[in-house]
């Protein structure tokens, strides 16, 4: 690992196990994943010609007496030429060796796997393939090894290169319990960094090797995608039948591909509709012979395995309903199946005699349109939460089936509006209590007046909206958070000039944290807090030693003499 080299100079001792696999077969078939190329060296009287796709090189004649097709493509090609190869007949582009540079640009990777068997058990060997044409140019390409795994009866193995490890391999062995989510088992091929990584589909070769392993039923033709000739997932897919294989094969055979894909791809178990360990079909699905059959008798049944889920909480529940019942409540409602199984349960109501019930109201609407059950269901839903939530009783049959559905849907919206008004005014007048309550309070502790000039609270949001337009700063934005009380917004005014914006103030508790006039002060003018200093020390130690007060409500002050304040 962490080199390329052939594939025969390999020589991971934790490989040892492993079967053989035909080097010269395996080589082969990868280097005809990469683009074919012709590469070309003019010579005085010759051509120097190396073939990537056949790994030729030899020497042609630069002026033979005949053309024929085989050599008319080398003598009149040029540069990037669409020829075909003169050795073994494949289509190939023509390179001049003398244009090609550093070669950088055809470069070219490959991920392959390579099958193997031995006792019965399943070998896979994932390589990155390179051709880089840095040295002789007809060379095989170099494989460095990403992962190799072990399938065998009820574990599997993977051998990979841990990070930091320094080069070193580790084995990390599977059994008992698959968990799709923090999976032991991984894929070998990654590309990207960081959370932008994503699986690289790749080449598997040796497939005749499943037919001779003991995963020969595992159905792996018909599991993988045929789009393309890519693979994914494989190495889960083989981890999933060896702790599985039973089931596996139970699930592709019956057409439960769904199920075996959400295993594998899905990181989903899906045990609320298999058990997993179990052989019999009857036990993994917990159905008797009888429910089974008539589960299978539906049209497209593999696609619809959520049914046997809803059959049985329905069942549980003491509501019966057969899987033809089911698939119809499937078919006019779809992805809504579970949401109306689960009310169903809920108010205790059959599910069919509902899906009655809401046929009566499909047709066609204005414009064109058209009603369709999963619209009546969503009406008679809504209108059925709004009942409970305006306390009428839902077990009642005229509220449960009204006969108008949309009337009573619109009727309890109407009535639902109107309480959540009532509940929001009732919310509102609450609010502004609390907030009136934590104004009075804060009056007490901050409201004061000395030598000509007060300060007061900001009343309400407008006035310090109006306060910022007036003195041309940024107060407006602390209005919400003075109404919830997480700031104090107060004003310093003059007595005989009540309605005249001058300084504002910011507190937070007993801390001042700041004071601004106009514009912030700057255009030049003196700092508000050293100006009014003969002001804000005696109201900020009034306020820490508790704002006292007088009978008449005037502020507390220590014993000391006050300098009375020069009116401008």
């Amino acid at each position: 690992m962490g080199y390329y080299e052939n594939i025969r100079e390999t020589s991971q001792k934790e490989l040892d196990d492993f079967p053989p696999i035909d080097v010269e077969k395996c080589t082969e078939e990868t280097n005809r994943l990469f683009k074919p190329y012709v590469f070309m060296k003019k010579q005085s009287w010759e051509m120097e010609l190396w073939t990537s796709c056949c790994m030729q090189h030899r020497m042609e004649d630069r002026y033979p007496r005949t053309v024929d097709e085989r050599n008319a493509f080398l003598l009149y090609g040029s540069h990037n030429d669409e020829i075909r190869c003169p050795y073994c007949g494949r289509p190939a582009t023509l390179k001049e060796v003398c244009r090609l540079g550093r070669r950088k640009k055809i470069e070219e990777y490959h991920p392959v796997i390579f099958l193997s068997a031995k006792d019965g058990d399943l070998f896979a060997r994932a390589y990155w393939a390179r051709k880089n044409y840095q040295r002789e140019l007809d060379a095989p390409p170099l494989f460095m090894l990403s992962a190799a795994y072990r399938f065998g009866d009820g574990f599997a193995e993977i051998i990979e290169e841990e990070l930091y490890s320094g080069g070193k391999l580790f084995t990390r062995r599977l059994e008992g319990n698959l968990d799709p989510v923090h999976r032991v088992i991984h894929e070998p091929f990654t590309e990207g960094s960081g959370m932008m990584w994503h699986h690289v589909g790749y080449q598997l070769f040796g497939q005749e090797a499943i037919v001779e392993s003991r995963f020969r039923y595992c159905r792996y033709a018909d599991y993988r995608d045929k789009k393309g000739d890519l693979h994914y997932d494989t190495m889960k897919y083989f981890a999933a039948c060896a702790l599985y294989p039973r089931q596996i094969e139970m699930l592709m055979k019956g057409g439960f591909t769904g199920l075996v894909e959400d295993l594998v791809s899905g990181r989903r178990k899906n045990s609320r509709i298999i058990t997993w360990g179990e052989n019999d079909p009857c036990k993994a699905f917990r159905l008797d012979r009888q429910e089974l059959k008539a589960y299978m008798a539906l049209q497209d049944y593999p696609r619809k395995t959520d049914l046997i889920y809803q059959y049985r909480r329905l069942k549980q529940a003491g509501m019966p309903t057969g899987f033809a019942e089911l698939d119809e409540i499937h078919e006019a409602l779809s992805y809504e199946t579970d949401s109306f199984v689960s009310e169903c349960k809920k108010r205790k109501i059959k599910p069919m005699r509902l899906l009655r019930y809401l046929k009566k109201f499909t047709g066609p609407r204005c414009y064109g349109g058209y009603f369709d059950v999963l619209n009546a269901w969503t009406l008679w839903r809504d209108t059925i939460n709004m009942c409970g939530a305006l306390g009428y009783d839902t077990r009642d049959e005229a509220v449960l089936f009204p006969r108008e559905l949309e009337l009573k849907h619109d009727e309890a919206a109407r009535e639902q509006n109107l309480k959540l008004e009532r509940e929001q005014a009732e919310k509102d007048a609450q609010l502004r209590k609390e907030q009136q309550e934590g104004l009075e309070r804060r009056r007490k502790k901050y409201n004061f007046e000395l030598g000509g000039y007060f300060i007061r609270i900001a009343e309400d949001s407008d006035e310090i909206i109006r306060e910022g337009k007036t003195l041309q700063h940024c107060v407006g934005g602390y209005a919400e958070r003075h109404m919830k009380g997480s700031t104090t917004i107060l004003f310093l005014r003059r007595c005989e000039t009540p309605g005249a914006s001058l300084y504002t103030i910011e507190m937070m508790g007993d801390r001042l944290v700041q004071i601004h006039g106009y514009k912030n002060e700057r255009d030049g003018a003196a700092n508000p807090r050293t100006k009014m200093a003969w002001m804000l020390d005696p109201w900020l130690d009034w306020i820490e030693r508790g704002s006292p007060r007088k009978k008449d409500g005037s502020p507390k002050m220590r014993k000391t003499k006050i300098k009375e304040a020069k009116t401008a």
